[in-house]
């Protein structure tokens, strides 16, 4: 329902840059993605999964211009990406079965959030430079619940000085593991080793 009347003004809000729905033997390379308007790269319902060797360069203070977030997905490689966004560098999300952030959960009526569809499990984050944004985030929309997690070997908040409009590097930390009342589902198994963080507010951080 988007509307374009005399002045090119898009009424429908704003959308991901690229989205990918219910694919198997996924695969991005070798591309720049700049100045999305909201999520960069969304792969949703997703299965085997490879993202790698690819730029993100999204403005500093864009609202919600995350880099890279799957969701319900499986078998997913993210590697030897370079990424500078507004938002989170990667948030791994899994769903939420409310019908709005205002909705209480009621998953167990849902099949799909009792069943594993909506799950997000064996995601590996690796070799990765991590410039401005907010790190790597699970959550906050997780209903289905997250498992079986992999990040390591990665530099988060890595920028010169002057790189971005106020001479700053990045912000946030550099792993956030968050949800609410109303979007939560489990997080298992999830491993942060030998990364190397710069310029953020805390390393990780634990939110609901």
């Amino acid at each position: 329902d988007a509307r374009v009347r005399g002045y090119p003004v898009l009424t429908a809000g704003r959308p991901n840059l690229v989205q990918f729905v219910d694919c198997q033997n996924m695969e991005v390379s070798g591309v720049t993605l700049k100045d999305s308007p909201f999520w960069c790269l969304h792969p949703v319902l997703c299965t085997d999964v490879h993202i790698h060797h690819i730029k993100i360069r999204s403005k500093m203070y864009a609202p919600n211009s995350d880099g890279i977030d799957p969701d319900s997905s499986k078998n997913v490689l993210i590697e030897d990406n370079d990424i500078s966004c507004g938002d989170d560098h990667i948030a791994i999300k899994a769903g939420v079965c409310g019908k709005n952030s205002r909705t209480p959960l009621d998953c167990d009526k849902i099949k799909a959030f009792t069943d594993g569809t909506y799950e997000t499990v064996n995601v590996t984050i690796r070799r990765n430079i991590f410039r401005i944004g907010m790190g790597i985030a699970l959550g906050s929309e997780c209903s289905g619940g997250i498992r079986n997690v992999v990040i390591e070997d990665n530099l988060v908040g890595v920028c010169k000085a002057g790189h971005c409009e106020d001479g700053c590097c990045g912000w946030g930390p550099a792993l956030h593991l968050k949800t609410t009342d109303n979007r939560g589902g489990h997080m298992k198994n999830i491993i942060f080793r030998n990364n190397t963080v710069y310029n953020k507010t805390a390393v990780i951080r634990l939110e609901t």
